[in-house]
Formats: structure tokens, sequence, C-alpha cells
């Protein structure tokens, strides 16, 4: 039993081949069949939504022309098979088990398919994948324009070609696996996303929409732990306030900071506790200002000061107050001195009295 949508069939007339491949949004023109009698096609498609999986194998070379009007495909060849020709905007293309040709939307194509060799083609809706693009990249505008030929070895490639695995082994574990919308819905924004990672120009605006929300991140959290500095807040406190998970608050501060989140925050904590003891007032204590910066283990507190200013923080206290205390006695002696020298020259000026 196959799913309701789903095509397992062979078809020996060119016409109807024609709209087998039409329905699966590819439009096909043949050029030319080595040998017409032997002409079938092997023709299953998986649709899924949005993107669809086909998968055809022809008994006979066969030369053609295709377009894909409203959809963006790419040709997989996991079977190292024979490779199918692709030649897209000049450049030719084999579909081999190390690179998937990449056809856009409304894109001529020239193929060659030699007999016996399967081949898969994974599409998707151009619209969706716009509309993907556009949620993902906050971008008005949602250009997509993707090389014409995936490495399959690169990262990208890679997630493809386990995307394919995973399909057809649960297609083949379980033909009726489609009828659930749940498992629809998954294949589905697997193909998407995965197809708006394959290299292309609209990357630079992805790369510019993470380096945007990662910026944003980073200064929300800064904002946040710089206005709770006096409180013993933690990481959980900050994703919380910036909406975000651990790893991605992690992931923005690689990227935009020369700091971890938590050493911003210690950062924040002992340069708030360092202006205290450098201006310290009558009621001053290490313990005081250990509590106002969050830390209510002075001993944790001290060792931490101590690795970032080189000195325990009852030094940086005592020499505040030595200071002060010097400054203070040099402000009386001067006031003194003041006062006499002004008794001096009033005496001088009065005249004697007698």
């Amino acid at each position: 039993m196959v799913s309701e949508g789903t095509v397992s069939t062979t078809i020996r007339d060119v016409e109807e081949v024609a709209q087998a491949f039409s329905n699966a949004g590819i439009e096909l023109r043949f050029d030319r069949l080595r040998d017409r009698q032997r002409f079938s096609v092997e023709f299953e498609s998986y649709p899924l939504g949005a993107s669809q999986l086909v998968r055809t194998k022809w008994a006979t070379d066969a030369w053609l022309t295709a377009v894909l009007p409203s959809r963006v495909g790419v040709m997989i060849n996991p079977f190292r098979s024979a490779p199918s020709v692709f030649t897209i905007s000049g450049d030719r293309v084999a579909a081999s088990t190390g690179t998937a040709p990449v056809i856009q939307a409304e894109r001529q194509v020239r193929v060659f398919r030699p007999a016996d060799a399967p081949l898969l083609v994974l599409s998707a809706d151009l619209t969706d994948l716009q509309r993907l693009f556009r949620e993902i990249s906050k971008a008005e505008a949602a250009p997509l324009e993707f090389e014409s030929a995936l490495n399959l070895e690169t990262p990208e490639g890679g997630r493809l070609r386990r995307l394919v695995r995973f399909a057809l082994e649960e297609l083949s574990a379980n033909p009726s696996a489609l009828d659930s919308p749940i498992v629809r819905r998954q294949l589905n924004d697997l193909v998407l996303g995965g197809m708006l990672s394959f290299p292309g120009q609209h990357h630079r605006l992805l790369d510019r929409s993470n380096r945007s929300v990662g910026l944003g991140v980073v200064r929300r959290a800064e904002e946040f732990m710089e206005a709770h500095v006096n409180q013993p807040i933690g990481v959980s406190d900050v994703t919380a306030a910036c909406g975000c998970s651990r790893t991605k608050l992690f992931l923005a501060f690689k990227q935009e900071r020369a700091w971890t989140p938590l050493q911003f925050l210690v950062r924040q904590r002992m340069e708030r506790a360092r202006r205290a003891l450098l201006s310290p007032g009558l009621a001053t204590t290490v313990t005081k200002i250990s509590l106002d910066c969050g830390y209510a283990n002075v001993s944790r507190f001290a060792r931490v000061y101590r690795q970032l200013f080189g000195e325990a923080p009852s030094a940086t206290l005592k020499h505040s107050l030595d200071r002060d205390s010097f400054s203070g006695g040099m402000r009386g002696r001067n006031k003194r001195f003041q006062q006499r020298a002004t008794l001096k020259r009033r005496g001088a000026e009065d005249p004697p009295t007698h």
C-alpha cells in the first residue's frame, strides 16, 4: 500500500511521461531517444507538501530539455549509477555521488539521462522557499539564487545526503508513512531548511541577519546584566530576559565579543566594587561591597578581585582610607597655616594702639 497522492508506476508512452513530470512540477521536452522501441520510465513520486521527491529510471538513453516553472530542484544520484549530465547556464554538471546539480526556477536546462541509471529529484516550491527565507532573514525581498552545483562532501551536501537516505529508508520500511500529516510536515520542513542552506548569493543576507540577531541578543544581555549587577543573577536569568536559549546566548557572545556572558558579568561586578573601594565612605567594608556586587561569599569575591586587579580588596580599601586620612591632615594643616598668615597680615596693617 502506498500513500494517497504517491505515484509508483512504469510508463511507456512519451506523452504520459511528460504529463507525469508536469504533475510533479517539471516540464519536459524530448529532444532525442536512443531506442524508441525500448522506451519506458519507472516513475515514483512522493509529495511532501511544498516539497516533493521523485525517483525515475529510464530504459534507454534520453536527451531532454527541462524547466521547473515554479520550483527549485536538486538532482541526486545516491546509487553509484552512471551520471546524468545537466547543462545549466552553459556549465555541464554531472549528477554523481559527489555532486548534485541545482536547477533554479524558470531556468531552461539541457539534460542527458543514461539508461538504467536511477536519479532522485528533490524539489521545493519557490514561493514557500522565499517565505521561509523572509522569516529567517527578516528581508523584505527574497531573491534566491543558488549555485548550479552542490558539493555533497560539504556540510550542506552531507545534510542533503542524510535527509535523502532517511526519507528513502522511511518510505521503504513503511510505504504508508506519508499518510501521516506529521511525517509529511517533518520531511517538508527538513527539505525547505536544507535547500536554503545550499550555497548562493542569498547567504549574504542570511549572514547579515544572523549577525544582527546575535548582536541584538548580546546587547540585551549586557544591558540586563549591567542593570542587575548588584543581584545574584545567573545564566538562566539572562536567557529569560533575552528570550533565547543558553546555547544561542553563548554563541552570540562568541561571534560578537571576546568574552563570555559570565566573564562580562564578573567584570562589571568587579569594576563596580573597585570604584566603591577607591571612593570609600565611613561605613565602607569589604563585606558590604561584596554583598552589594552580588557576592554572598566574601572569600570568592576577594579571590576574583585579586585575579583582576593584582591586590586584595582590603588592600585597595586601606590605601584609599590612608590616602583620605593623609589628604584630610594636609587640608587641616593648610587651613591652620592660612589662618596664621591671615592674622599676621591683619597685625601688620592695624595701627599701634599706644
